[in-house]
């Protein structure tokens, strides 16, 4: 169900299986089922009950010893904290999760780990280690990665957000930084076309991806696309970030509706308490 973006239908069934996990105490299946009403959470921009639900994983962890889920748990501890403006306290751990999925060879642990570094990275402005990270990880991490479960969803969405800042911002290296947006989009692609709940994401990072390559008029066809997505409509967080992306990029061409399209992301972020996060964004895009 949360894979195709039915996020409420999904909610009374995470309740019954952690019902009865809880009854027979296995820990292991009970890891698996709150990491993906965890996630279902964070997409609909319930943070601080996401938070909660991945610091349970984790603690769980220190019972099972199980790698796979301790990785998860440091990974969506960190988007969410992301997400509430946390974002300095909240750099240690995808570096830790990304040591635990190299450690366990886990590549779903690897690419959500390396799209959350990635991203924290760039918002706090650690623009050499971010190189560093894409010169080092991004062929072996993302190059080589299938998509295989909805979780890798920050991980791809992440990585293509900051490639394509980088595009903007690192002329010099904008070869290189092409290449690896081709590479990183053939991937979102095919994980989106499996997990419908991602084409929302994906919908507006192609707008962007147009607008960057001059075709504006396809990009903003893009973003019209993504807000008219049924399928990932309740992917909530994603719809206040494709009404900020609208805006942000109709204000630099000149298009009459900016200003509808920030009033409603204005909406959606002081809904889930993203006020912080957007400072980030703010000075990202003003470095």
């Amino acid at each position: 169900m949360i894979s195709k973006g039915q996020l409420t239908q999904a909610e009374d069934y995470a309740e019954k299986a952690v019902q009865y996990l809880n009854q027979i105490g296995d820990d292991t299946l009970m890891g698996d089922k709150l990491c993906m009403n965890a996630y279902r959470l964070y997409y609909l921009g319930n943070f601080e009950d996401s938070l909660d639900e991945f610091n349970e994983i984790i603690n769980i962890t220190d019972r099972t010893e199980y790698i796979s889920h301790r990785c998860m748990g440091l990974a969506g501890r960190t988007i969410n904290m992301i997400y509430m403006g946390q974002v300095e306290q909240a750099i240690d751990f995808p570096e830790l999760a990304l040591d635990l999925a190299d450690k366990g060879s886990d590549q779903i642990g690897q690419v959500v780990a390396f799209g959350l570094m990635s991203k924290l990275y760039y918002h706090i402005g650690f623009i050499e280690k971010l190189r560093q990270l894409f010169d080092d990880r991004f062929e072996d991490i993302i190059g080589k990665s299938n998509p295989a479960i909805f979780m890798m969803y920050a991980g791809y969405m992440e990585t293509a957000t900051v490639t394509l800042e980088m595009l903007k911002k690192d002329p010099d290296n904008q070869a290189l930084w092409a290449g690896r947006a081709k590479k990183v989009f053939g991937k979102l692609r095919r994980f989106a076309n499996l997990f419908p709940m991602a084409q929302r994401a994906r919908l507006r990072l192609e707008g962007q991806y147009a607008i960057l390559n001059g075709d504006i008029d396809k990009g903003f066809e893009f973003f019209e696309q993504s807000l008219n997505h049924e399928p990932s409509a309740e992917m909530v967080v994603e719809t206040a970030l494709t009404h900020y992306t609208y805006a942000r990029y109709a204000d630099q061409h000149d298009r009459p509706n900016a200003n509808d399209h920030y009033t409603q992301a204005e909406t959606f972020f002081a809904q889930f308490g993203m006020e912080d996060y957007i400072a980030y964004i703010l000075h990202a895009e003003d470095a």
